[in-house]
């Protein structure tokens, strides 16, 4: 059983290569943002999340002439979790491998006082979501 991300997020940290077999590789951030009023003091917060994502072959040469930073995306892969070492340490990456890309608005902030309208808020993949 795999696990399915669905994400939308504004591209940042392009990186375009080429894996050893000649495949493209392009990987990419995602940065998405949560606005929330602190009940305390009333103030308006912002935190932002960040997903690494992977594309491959085809999707990714398409990805690497025409993503730029920036740009708002809807992204949809597999959920895929790597294990490193790094200073004696075992780190976790989490990626999305991305299957499924749509640009979903120009690189500006299309959004109204950090909400996304109803067209944002639903993208239009091709096959169904099984829930």
């Amino acid at each position: 059983m795999t696990i399915e991300i669905i994400a939308l997020g504004n591209v940042a940290n392009i990186k375009v290569a080429t894996t050893k077999a000649g495949d493209s590789v392009v990987n990419f951030s995602l940065a998405s943002n949560r606005y929330w009023t602190d009940s305390s003091s009333g103030e308006r917060k912002q935190e932002t999340d960040w997903l690494d994502c992977a594309a491959f072959r085809g999707l990714a040469e398409m990805l690497a002439t025409n993503l730029e930073k920036g740009a708002k995306v809807f992204v949809r892969g597999e959920y895929r979790k790597t294990s490193y070492e790094k200073d004696g340490q075992t780190r976790y990456q989490v990626q999305c491998i991305v299957d499924k890309f749509r640009f979903a608005s120009p690189k500006e902030d299309s959004s109204v006082d950090g909400k996304m309208t109803k067209e944002e808020a639903a993208p239009e993949f091709d096959d169904d979501i099984p829930f």
